[in-house]
């Protein structure tokens, strides 16, 4: 454990990957993404950089998101959602990284219903009514 995780935290440096298939990707929501992010993150005192890849295909099998504890990967599917919906799934798999760095994350985790994905549905709800209270704005990205 750190003894100091808010100081850890911010030397932290998140990566946005963004596919060069998606067009419509303007300044202004990669702004509000970063700050998202930053916001989750802060909230959840992770230890490890997170690396967000946004895509517009099914990546890796995934459905509209998924989180690769291997490779501490995060892949976001946007292709037809607003900015507030794959941003909710941002935070959904970030809190799963949460759940691996505490050493709670288990190879059976992810079934439909069970404590991981219960957990990680409820703290995205949660960052995204927080978040949009500080900057409703997202709302029209």
């Amino acid at each position: 454990m750190k003894l100091f995780p808010l100081i850890s935290y911010l030397l932290l440096e998140h990566k946005i990957t963004i596919d060069k298939s998606i067009k419509n990707f303007d300044d202004e929501k990669l702004k509000y993404l970063k700050l998202f992010i930053d916001f989750v993150c802060s909230n959840l005192k992770l230890e490890e950089e997170c690396d967000v890849i946004l895509t517009n295909d099914r990546t890796n099998g995934i459905s509209t998101g998924g989180y690769s504890p291997s490779t501490n990967k995060i892949y976001i599917l946007i292709k037809n959602r607003a900015f507030i919906d794959f941003s909710r799934t941002i935070a959904h798999e970030l809190k799963h990284q949460e759940q691996r760095e505490l050493g709670l994350l288990t190879p059976e985790a992810g079934k439909d219903g069970d404590k991981f994905e219960n957990e990680s549905n409820a703290f995205a709800g949660v960052m995204m009514r927080e978040f949009s209270r500080k900057y409703p704005g997202i709302y029209d990205l």
